[in-house]
């Protein structure tokens, strides 16, 4: 049993790891459209919420890996899991990933 909860926790930090990766991905996808599509395309408050929306999934995303780094380190009960983080992840990415596809696809 203890066995399978290592595993299980590996495959969250794993996880984890590459949300954080493809939220920095999508981040320089951002500021690549913004460096090549015109000004009427990409609004700078438009940019403003893609980019808070992936910076803020890298948040969740590096917080739940740290969260289960030091899942074995600590004794008494968090409010906030690792699940917790990972699925404000997976939220907010979704949300800066449709942003930053809108975005590119009013470029071409």
């Amino acid at each position: 049993m203890a066995e399978e909860s290592q595993f299980n926790e590996s495959l969250l930090y794993d996880f984890a790891k590459f949300l954080t990766t493809l939220a920095l991905l999508m981040f320089g996808g951002v500021l690549t459209v913004t460096q090549t599509a015109d000004r009427t395309v990409a609004k700078p408050p438009v940019i403003a919420i893609v980019v808070a929306f992936i910076a803020i999934a890298g948040i969740c995303a590096v917080s739940a890996a740290g969260k289960v780094a030091k899942v074995h380190l600590s004794f008494g009960g968090e409010r906030l899991t690792p699940r917790h983080y990972l699925l404000a992840a997976i939220a907010f990415l979704g949300m800066g990933a449709g942003g930053f596809l809108t975005m590119w696809w009013k470029t071409l």
